[in-house]
């Protein structure tokens, strides 16, 4: 092929010159049909630079393991290729096997060493992990200092590698994807045996190999030959079962110690194994294997040797990721071996390989066929080239005045403003259409001067804008396609932003430039409406949230820098609620809008008023005095003039109003606290403030954050204590005159887990304010039917009584009466024992909801008890309709009784009133004998 393509090019060379400008279309020709693969495989090669630098490679077997030696001579020539001379290149084979005597290896590193003192190494290139292990270790005197590529190697333990740099190249196994073609190849395999060695190396890929194949635990059995000699491994894979499949071919030892590498174990192992055995590298396929995704060892050696010159270049550093040594496996299989264990070549997916696969006609004829018929297209194509040659001609000629003439035509109908601009001269020498409408002036106007008419020059800003855009003017002549950004003056004085395109049009003796200008305030406008959304408030025009928290952060890093403070005040307008309930939202809106402008007003330049949502605001107080007391007092200035002019009335919908506002303030500077922090520094501030009376002011204390943490974690342990029912149910007896136990009523106990018996005190109003009320008065109720199912069991509790304090949340659940029935039948506890006791906050609202509830569940024979009774606001006209069996005087009457008239005035009056209503009466926190003898004696 090189013959027939230089005797080719001789005969080109005397053609006349037209036909010679066929010439590159034809050599293309040919080499498309010859394929370039051929030629170059033919002496078709790249003259490579020389390069003065040595190569030492160090290979860790000796001569003889024909994967190490392919790998060595393959880099070997890539490097020579490359341009290093082979008399530069040098190889030791360390037979590091052999050589594992400490002495010995000492002494091989002497010798090495002094062989290689008097030549000074460029590049170390080591091959496998014991050969790099020798290289840090025993052999760091050999070409001290020098970068070495380390190939099929991890990392050495030391931290400095022996004071190398190092470039690791790891062989990157397709264990996945050899196991997911062997699953392919063979769908009824139900077993993996993975052959590896006993070697520390083996260990480690044995390691990986399990956790590549970890999701197919599931679907086949696997186990591996790691302990087994390979004389133990051939007796066990000769006796494996059917739908087997031997992945891995290993360095392996047999009985006497001797180390077969994968070529020499793979022969035996394939021809003793009764399955068919898949391999992960090149050289163990055509002697046994079938095949798999395999690692080619020229790919490796190529892309250790391009790495090479890369650093031997300087092109690369040894810190550099090494991306052009990382290699794909590849599909690589034996066609003998899928034949002979009858595989599903379906399979297989396109583009793999075949070594061994009978030649076809085609491929042993291919290349005479395709040389012929090149040659007889070149021939023809020869023939029709003078005929080709005017028509083409002709036809250049009319294309181009199509072009030109379509040239004109998308030119003056363009929906941008073009100019054609003469660099040299500073004019404008063409304009279209378009250009006269948007700025305002005529073609005439627009080609008697340049820049200066449309950037005004009078201006001081147009001066800067006329340099700069000469400057990309310059840049667009030197091939750069120039975008930017201007505003244009057009002839009715308007200022129009454009978006401004530069690029330099061919001409044989002028130097143009293309100025396109396209009008892009629709896109201002939109951008501008996008920021006003995205962080102002729509509502009073405000700083949103978004823009607030930018601006804080903004000035916490000023504080930092200078060091003085800032603070931030966080609003809550007071009733803001009852004037949107009363007078509309409209009007509420105003108020806000009213609020907006009046704080704005109370500002200076500096400071950020901003609207959160609803009636709160934040106000940004920045460059404040450094003292934090000082700054303190600047804020609480500022905070009562706010709080002033907010208390004006203001007239809304042509209504007098008057509002106000609680204040919550912290300051910052002096602490390093992110903005969120703040913000909620402030908000509880607010929030003492309006405990305070509202319409105040109140600094951030940190005992504020300590009281929200600790009921934070209060209600953390409070929902585990519901999760894990760690509730306790306490009884207090209940007795009649004569002192005998008739019931008892069951209180809660928290016992937890770090702070030991937690009163309920501390618990119940947290739990009615979160909504677990409900499902732990459901625990308390089943405890307590469980009870009384205790008590039924012996006739000396048999009659005993239980009462039950029921929340004014749980009663309200649409499920309560289903609830408490099923609870009573699940447990099969009698409703006649069982009393609900209700507080007198049940008839504040839908007391018809109340009685029909409690109608129902006295139908199931269920008692109640109004607990707390007067101490609430119930009325006696409600208490009427109520289906109650028990009146409760409260303990805060019982334990006075005896030292005021009032509280035993009081008693007196609720048992008078039990007594009209045919109701019982107990009494609660009864301590003493006096307290038993005054109630008893009414």
């Amino acid at each position: 092929a090189r013959r027939y393509a230089c005797g080719m090019h001789t005969a080109c060379v005397a053609l006349p010159p037209v036909l010679r400008r066929f010439l590159p279309a034809w050599m293309l020709a040919m080499l498309a049909c010859l394929g370039p693969a051929q030629l170059l495989a033919q002496g078709v090669a790249t003259v490579a630079t020389p390069l003065e630098k040595r190569v030492l490679i160090l290979a860790s077997s000796g001569v003889g393991n024909r994967g190490i030696d392919q790998y060595v001579t393959e880099v070997l020539e890539g490097l020579h290729a490359g341009g290093v001379r082979r008399a530069d290149i040098y190889v030791e084979y360390l037979a590091m096997e052999q050589n594992r005597d400490a002495q010995v290896r000492r002494q091989l590193a002497d010798f090495l060493r002094k062989k290689y003192a008097s030549l000074p190494i460029d590049l170390v290139v080591t091959v496998q992990q014991p050969a790099l292990s020798f290289l840090v270790g025993e052999g760091k005197g050999v070409a001290p200092g020098v970068t070495a590529i380390a190939t099929d190697a991890t990392v050495p333990p030391d931290a400095d590698a022996g004071g190398r740099a190092l470039v690791l190249q790891t062989r990157a196994f397709d264990y996945r994807g050899t196991a997911q073609r062997a699953l392919e190849l063979f769908p009824r395999t139900q077993r993996l045996v993975i052959l590896i060695g006993s070697s520390e190396q083996e260990q480690s890929r044995l390691q990986h190999i399990y956790g590549a194949l970890a999701d197919l635990k599931g679907r086949v059995e696997m186990e591996d030959t790691h302990d087994l000699t390979l004389e133990q491994a051939e007796q066990q894979l000769s006796r494996l079962p059917a739908n087997t499949v031997v992945l891995g071919i290993g360095i392996i030892r047999d009985a006497a110690g001797r180390v077969y590498v994968p070529l020499e174990s793979s022969t035996r192992i394939a021809n003793s194994a009764n399955a068919p055995v898949f391999s992960f590298i090149d050289i163990t396929v055509g002697h046994g294997s079938i095949g798999g995704m395999v690692m080619r060892i020229s790919d490796l050696a190529a892309a250790a040797a391009r790495h090479a010159l890369l650093l031997l270049r300087g092109d690369a550093r040894p810190g550099d990721a090494a991306n052009a040594m990382q290699i794909t496996s590849v599909p690589l299989f034996d066609w003998v071996q899928l034949k002979r264990w009858r595989a599903d070549m379906g399979a297989l997916p396109a583009g793999t390989i075949y070594i061994n696969q009978p030649p076809s006609l085609w491929g042993e004829y291919k290349a005479y066929v395709v040389s012929s018929l090149a040659a007889i297209l070149a021939l023809s194509t020869l023939v029709a080239g003078l005929l080709f040659q005017r028509w083409r001609r002709r036809d250049a000629e009319r294309h181009l005045r199509v072009s030109e003439e379509r040239f004109r035509t998308l030119v003056e109908h363009a929906p941008e403003a073009i100019l054609v601009q003469d660099a040299d001269h500073g004019v404008f020498v063409d304009a279209n259409p378009n250009a006269e409408r948007m700025f305002g002036y005529t073609r005439e106007a627009l080609l008697q001067g340049g820049p200066e008419r449309l950037y005004g020059t009078e201006q001081p800003d147009g001066q800067e804008a006329a340099r700069s855009i000469q400057d990309n003017v310059d840049r667009a002549l030197s091939g750069v396609q120039v975008v930017a950004e201007r505003m244009v003056r057009t002839a009715d004085g308007r200022e129009l932003p454009c978006e401004v395109r530069l690029v330099r049009l061919p001409h044989a003796t002028k130097r143009l430039v293309r100025a396109s200008y396209t009008d892009i305030s629709q896109r201002k406008e939109a951008e501008q409406r996008i920021r006003q959304l995205a962080f102002y408030d729509p509502l009073t025009g405000q700083p949103n949230r978004r823009l607030l928290l930018e601006r804080l952060q903004r000035a916490l890093v000023v504080c930092a820098r200078t060091g003085r403070c800032g603070a931030l005040l966080y609003l809550d307008l007071d009733n803001f609620k009852n004037l949107n309930d009363t007078m509309g939202h409209e009007t509420g809106d105003l108020l806000l809008q009213e609020v907006s402008r009046r704080l704005t007003a109370c500002l200076r330049e500096v400071d950020t008023a901003a609207r959160l949502g609803g009636d709160e605001f934040v106000v940004m107080l920045e460059d404040l005095h450094p003292d934090p007391n000082e700054a303190g007092g600047q804020v609480l200035s500022v905070g009562e003039k706010v709080l002033k002019v907010l208390e004006q009335p203001c007239m809304l919908a042509g209504k007098e109003f008057r509002s106000s506002a609680s204040i919550g303030v912290t300051l910052f500077g002096d602490e390093d606290r992110s903005a969120e922090e703040l913000l909620k520094r402030a908000d509880l501030a607010m929030y003492q403030a309006k405990a305070a009376g509202r319409n105040a002011l109140r600094f951030f204390n940190p005992d504020m954050q300590a009281a929200v943490t600790a009921r934070a974690e209060l209600e953390t342990d409070l929902r585990a204590a519901v999760r894990e029912n760690q509730f306790l149910l306490y009884l207090q007896p209940q007795v009649d005159e004569q002192g005998d136990v008739i019931g008892a009523e069951a209180l809660v106990r928290w016992q937890h887990p770090r702070r030991g018996m937690v009163s309920p005190l501390e618990f119940i109003g947290l739990a009615e304010e979160t909504g677990l009320i409900v499902p732990m008065g459901q625990q308390i109720l089943e405890e307590a039917c469980a009870q009384l199912v205790a008590w039924s069991q012996a006739p000396r509790t048999a009659q005993l009584s239980l009462a039950v304090n029921v929340s004014v949340h749980q009663f309200r659940q649409g499920n309560f009466v289903d609830a408490v029935v099923n609870t009573i039948k699940r447990i099969g506890a009698n409703p006649k024992r069982l009393k609900l006791e209700l507080t007198e906050s049940l008839l504040v609202d839908d007391v018809n909801d109340t009685v029909a509830k409690m109608a129902k569940l006295k139908v199931h024979g269920l008692g109640f008890s109004l607990d707390d009774f007067g101490t609430g606001y119930s009325s006696l006209s409600y208490l009427k309709l109520l289906p109650l069996d028990q009146l409760k005087i409260d303990q805060s009457f019982v334990r006075d009784v005896l030292t005021d008239a009032n509280d035993a005035a009081i008693a007196r009056t609720v048992i008078a009133l039990a007594a009209s209503l045919g109701l019982s009466v107990i009494a609660e926190g009864v301590e003493t004998q006096g307290q038993r003898d005054f109630l008893a004696s009414h």
